[in-house]
């Protein structure tokens, strides 16, 4: 009686553990239940899988017979096939938020598959609790051809070693033959009996069977090719220009994958009044939700190194010091894998109103017409004319902006300039101008050096005692003549 007692409690643990576990998760799969050889058919696979979120893998190991698996519907996985073993493999690092989705791929039945009934079943894992668990999917069975043959005509090899039996008439003879098997280490003793030879080819052929199974391991060798994405994989981060309070500066991720490829997430954590924007995604998909940056690939580049950038706004009112933290996660060996990517802080400059200095400036300068605008304009007014101008004088315009607004750190910083960059509002534009020069000369050397530092279609501007004018009417009250 304990016994059973014991045997129950045993098989009610189990029930309450698939139930605690696997909940109400289910995977349907459709197959045809009869192919032809050279036919293409599809796998769909159905899966429920209830409350459960964050990493899924689902594997199937094909029959003899079919093969060229393509992917038809992935759901956001990354699917593999691999050739060598024939198995498929989809794989989530996040699973879709649909409760059921179907997946389905083609496989083709080979020309010279034989006639017979095979079986396609397979296993989906996930993550519960921090435990990966498993749930078996039933096996399908797939009857191939017509009728079934009978399936001696598949090893043709086999029947023939076979044949080589009846010349050894006496069992008796055989039987030490199996016992002295050392002597097939020993060619040179067996000579002595002439027969016995025969009798150990068959015995021989037995090891010749095993040598097939020393192949296996070449066969396995491919995984630890795919093991060779053990090696350490690396993310950083760096902050492209200065934090100003109404601003924008970049985040560059520079990821240092070492032959890893598949499935992979960049998210960031972005502290509140900080917004993100896109930039460059090198082809995956850029999302910002509850101040997190995702950016997710089916499939990485090739390059060794992937660099991705994002923009970030800082609000009006935002200043003081901010962490931002974040994280690459990817999939090695069908195991999820997270690299953490070092917290990195910034101080936010407050955005700052110079009211005074416009008291300080003559009522009939633009710099006095100029706060007018708004607040925020009244800072980058005092920076677009330093001191009053008497005479003509030439920039360089690197960039205009109608509706968003860049730090001019920003452009000091990604263009390596070393001058001050200033920034100036002129109908209706905020527009960036570095240098200032008497000679137009000297204003156009400078435009071809700001030009060689990446800066697409930099210009000369010309000014006549602060005031911008065209670059013609200056040269003509300077006496210059214009040089191409």
């Amino acid at each position: 009686m304990i016994k059973y007692a014991i045997l129950l409690l045993n098989m009610l643990a189990i029930i309450v553990a698939r139930v605690f576990f696997a909940g109400d998760i289910t995977v349907k799969m459709e197959v045809p239940s009869k192919v032809k050889q050279g036919e293409e058919i599809t796998v769909s696979l159905t899966i429920n899988k209830g409350s459960i979120a964050g990493v899924g893998h689902m594997k199937q190991e094909l029959p003899i017979g079919f093969s060229g698996a393509v992917v038809t519907e992935a759901k956001g996985a990354e699917f593999k096939y691999l050739t060598e073993d024939n198995v498929i493999k989809f794989t989530w690092i996040s699973l879709p938020a649909d409760q059921e989705f179907t997946v389905s791929y083609k496989i083709t039945v080979n020309a010279d598959a034989p006639n017979g009934t095979v079986n396609l079943g397979g296993k989906f894992s996930y993550v519960l609790n921090n435990e990966k668990q498993t749930f078996l999917v039933p096996g399908t069975s797939i009857i191939i051809g017509g009728e079934v043959l009978a399936t001696t005509v598949t090893q043709p090899e086999t029947t023939a070693v076979i044949t080589t039996q009846p010349e050894t008439t006496a069992t008796t003879i055989t039987q030490p033959e199996i016992i002295a098997v050392t002597t097939t280490q020993q060619p040179e003793t067996t000579a002595t009996t002439v027969s016995q030879p025969e009798t150990t080819v068959v015995t021989t052929t037995q090891p010749e069977t095993t040598a097939v199974t020393t192949t296996k391991p070449e066969t396995t060798t491919p995984t630890t090719t795919e093991a060779k994405t053990t090696y350490p994989v690396t993310a950083s981060r760096t902050i492209v220009g200065s934090p100003e309070a109404g601003m924008e500066f970049t985040v560059e991720i520079n990821v240092k994958k070492d032959g890893m490829k598949g499935f992979a997430r960049i998210q960031e954590i972005l502290p509140a009044g900080l917004t993100a924007l896109s930039l460059d995604n090198k082809g995956g998909t850029f999302s910002f939700i509850d101040q997190k940056v995702k950016i997710i690939w089916d499939n990485l580049p090739a390059d060794e190194e992937v660099k991705i950038s994002y923009r970030v706004s800082a609000s009006e009112n935002t200043s003081g010091d901010m962490t931002i933290t974040g994280s690459f996660s990817y999939v090695e060996n069908d195991d999820p894998k997270k690299t953490e990517i070092a917290a990195t802080t910034i101080s936010v400059k407050a955005k700052t109103v110079t009211a005074t200095t416009t008291a300080t400036e003559p009522p009939n300068t633009t710099a006095a017409a100029e706060p007018n605008n708004t607040n925020a304009t009244v800072t980058n007014t005092t920076t677009s004319v330093p001191t009053p101008e008497d005479k003509i004088a030439y920039k360089i315009q690197i960039c205009a902006l109608s509706k968003m607004q860049r730090g001019t750190s920003y452009f000091e910083s990604k263009f390596a300039i070393g001058k001050k960059v200033s920034m100036e509002f002129h109908e209706g534009w905020k527009k960036y101008i570095v240098g200032k020069y008497d000679q137009y000369k000297d204003a156009r050397d400078y435009r071809e050096s700001v030009r060689s530092k990446g800066v697409e279609n930099p210009f000369v501007t010309a000014y006549n005692s602060g005031k911008r004018i065209t670059v013609q009417e200056a040269l003509m009250v300077s006496n210059q003549q214009w040089i191409r």
